[in-house]
């Protein structure tokens, strides 16, 4: 797990910062674009992908987040990764189980490494 900074700002603060850089609302608009964006892509997965579909999209978002020199680990364990998707730890146990025995993963403690992307991301299409 990554160490997080949450810097915490007034409505008074950001009035001044915005008075003081008004171009920052260009990045503040970028940003909150970006969040909708991905929370309808979200929505839309939860809706109309079936359970093994929407954990290999899920799997393979957050893996391109975290990509590491060319490899796509997914650091995240799977109770976390099951209340993203809304299903119980031991259904997507099992399913992690299948993309394993697939060759599309290698799971260890506490992760997994995305052997092939491209497989997980067909499955997520399919």
């Amino acid at each position: 797990m990554n160490d997080s900074l949450i810097l915490l700002a007034s409505d008074r603060a950001l009035t001044q910062i915005a008075m003081k850089r008004p171009q920052i609302w260009q990045a503040v608009a970028a940003l909150l674009y970006l969040q909708v964006r991905d929370l309808l892509q979200l929505a839309a997965e939860v809706i109309a992908l079936p359970p093994r579909q929407r954990l290999a999209a899920r799997i393979t978002r957050l893996a391109q987040a975290e990509e590491q020199a060319g490899k796509y680990v997914l650091s995240l364990s799977q109770e976390a990764l099951a209340e993203m998707v809304g299903l119980t730890r031991k259904t997507v146990n099992g399913y992690l189980a299948e993309f394993e025995r697939e060759g599309l993963i290698r799971r260890t403690y506490g992760s997994a490494v995305l052997l092939d992307p491209r497989g997980l991301w067909r499955i997520a299409e399919s």
